[in-house]
């Protein structure tokens, strides 16, 4: 069922690597459980736009919170959320 692939892939300690390794003798399970969870995330959430809450105050950025974007934009060339997340 979707919803339950995606609990698992949004899940911090399990993600793809989970149903990878629990549905290694069927990976078109995996693919086409990621694919439905896709279009889930596409079609619902994807267009969603979050701000930073120092951001939304303009606050300017501290030390900590300027390398944590630096390594965030940098460490990630995926561009999608759902990508970057499982």
């Amino acid at each position: 069922a979707p919803v339950y692939v995606a609990g698992i892939l949004l899940h911090p300690a399990l993600r793809k690597s989970y149903l990878s390794e629990q549905w290694k003798r069927n990976p078109a399970w995996v693919s086409n459980a990621v694919k439905s969870v896709r279009k889930i995330w596409s079609t619902e959430y994807k267009s969603y736009q979050l701000q930073d809450k120092q951001q939304e105050k303009g606050q300017e950025l501290d030390e900590f919170d300027r390398w944590r974007q630096k390594v965030y934009s940098t460490a990630s060339e995926v561009k999608d959320e759902l990508d970057r997340f499982i």
